[in-house]
């Protein structure tokens, strides 16, 4: 398969998270689109009430795993190891912490073209969201908000060589 222009949706989703039915309730109802440029996997870590059936049925480019991560990162590895990079363009990495895609109507096309077009030569990384943790411990650590970004093909591959999905796991 060609990789022009797809784009791989890697949705994380632990039902324990606050919020997250309602957001990933959203993201199937407002972020799923009929598209074969597009794949969207989510990832279910632990166990969930929800029915995916429906969605399945309806969006034949919508795929479903299962993990038992204790994080977002753990989710995301999972689907990518399911996958063959070389397929996609530009990755999308979603959090069960955010709710959208949300406004698409003000948009020239859809959410997912509205953002991978931003992703030009070095400007290979879009981060939406803004961080919450608190002034006195950022300055403890590197951090960067990780609750939804979007980047191309080969910030992926530096990702997995320098085993960012690894160094940053962490348990709920």
């Amino acid at each position: 398969m060609k990789s022009k222009k797809r784009t791989l949706i890697l949705y994380t989703y632990h039902e324990g998270c606050k919020n997250a039915i309602c957001n990933i309730t959203f993201f199937l109802r407002n972020g799923l689109i009929k598209d074969d440029r597009y794949t969207f996997y989510i990832n279910i870590n632990g166990k969930s009430k929800l029915n995916f059936e429906p969605y399945l049925k309806r969006y034949k480019n919508l795929k479903i795993v299962r993990g038992d991560g204790k994080c977002g990162w753990d989710g995301w590895k999972n689907i990518i190891s399911k996958v063959n990079i070389r397929d996609y363009k530009y990755f999308i990495f979603i959090k069960d912490n955010v709710l959208g895609p949300r406004r698409t109507h003000l948009l020239e096309s859809n959410w997912i073209d509205s953002i991978t077009k931003n992703i030009i030569e070095n400007q290979d990384v879009i981060i939406g969201g803004y961080g919450t943790i608190s002034l006195k411990r950022i300055y403890k650590f590197p951090y960067a908000t990780e609750k939804f970004f979007c980047t191309n093909r080969n910030v992926v591959k530096l990702m997995l060589k320098k085993k960012l999905f690894e160094k940053n796991h962490y348990d709920f």
